[in-house]
């Protein structure tokens, strides 16, 4: 029995993604690979600005959240403290802090991303590039973006693959991790498999009769 998708690779994005989670991640790699390198510059700045603004707001909110019940409890109501204890209910001031945080940050961020997307519509004759990778972007991953812009700005290696060519079990190496070509290596064989692995291989060291030095491996083997 055959169908018409027959010898038909099935992409592998989509099956872990929604098709709205699809259609997003096309939807920014159409804007991304528009791009210029200066505008991955200016991206990788203004996304910068966004998370360090985020943050600060988070964790100062977060730490407000926290010591807040303590401080009402202690200053406002005229609650005394246990002795040892500096915090007036722990979980709940843990809690409010961590909720605090969480929201705060994720507010932050998306004023911040609806204010760049309003200041690039102003300027759309000149930066429409980068308004369209905005209104691609999503707000709740910023950091992860702005990871993205500042290292595709200076490698072109690094931009994004078209995520409808993604083929299953297909693996991407990116040329900086791959070993290098130029010359052969000569060692042993253990020197061999640690330098494949990222490990600088073993020093060898000269004997006393003047001829080719040994790795410590060799010499492992020997005494054996």
């Amino acid at each position: 029995m055959s169908g018409n998708n027959e010898g038909q690779e099935i992409n592998p994005l989509q099956k872990k993604l929604s098709p709205a989670q699809f259609n997003a991640s096309v939807k920014f790699y159409e804007a991304d690979h528009e791009l210029e390198p200066s505008d991955r510059s200016e991206i990788a700045h203004d996304l910068q600005n966004v998370v360090t603004l985020t943050s600060t707001a988070g964790y100062g909110a977060g730490m407000t959240g926290f010591f807040g019940p303590t401080i009402y409890s202690k200053y406002v109501k005229g609650i005394k403290l246990p002795a040892g204890r500096f915090l007036y209910k722990p979980f709940l001031s843990f809690m409010i802090g961590l909720t605090t945080m969480l929201v705060t940050h994720q507010g932050v961020a998306k004023v911040q991303f609806n204010s760049q997307i309003s200041a690039l519509e102003a300027q759309a004759s000149t930066k429409s590039k980068q308004l369209q990778v905005w209104k691609a972007m999503d707000y709740h991953q910023a950091g992860l973006f702005y990871l993205y812009f500042r290292q595709s700005s200076t490698d072109p290696s690094f931009i994004l693959k078209d995520p409808r060519k993604m083929k299953e079990h297909e693996v991407s190496v990116h040329p900086s991790l791959k070993h290098s070509e130029e010359g052969d290596f000569v060692g042993s064989s253990w020197n061999r498999l640690r330098e494949e692995n990222g490990v600088e291989p073993t020093e060898e060291v000269e004997n006393t009769g003047g001829s080719t030095g040994k790795s410590a491996w060799d010499k492992l083997r020997e005494s054996k």
